[in-house]
């Protein structure tokens, strides 16, 4: 997992690269909102021009619609619970939030050829 600020595209770069090197089979990068998830793809972007193509995965921080944007560019989306400090697992929202996220992870797995 990367420890940048994953606006910072070129040190997250570098920082994937260093883990793939290592033999890491997957990379998770932390996005915390649309500013991370808009720099998810010139990550992506990056990293096949410097010839690496270690699947990604990003841990959204319970937000549905920076799911749906992170889809296009990694092959994988992990949602991160509020636990305590937001609605419970199982509500209604929480359960409507977790369909967006495993439909989001569904479709990045298509578009990327990789299983769930």
């Amino acid at each position: 997992m990367t420890t940048t600020d994953t606006r910072d595209v070129a040190k997250t770069v570098e920082q994937v690269k260093r883990c793939a090197d290592a033999g890491a089979d997957i990379v998770r990068i932390t996005v915390q909102g649309r500013r991370e998830a808009e720099a998810c793809m010139k990550i992506r972007e990056q990293l096949f021009k410097d010839g690496y193509d270690t699947p990604l995965v990003a841990d959204i921080h319970f937000q549905p619609a920076v799911a749906m944007m992170v889809a296009e560019a990694f092959e994988k989306v992990k949602q991160l619970w509020r636990g305590a400090h937001g609605k419970a697992r199982g509500s209604k929202t929480g359960a409507s939030a977790q369909k967006k996220v495993q439909k989001a992870s569904k479709c990045a797995a298509e578009m990327n050829g990789t299983r769930v």
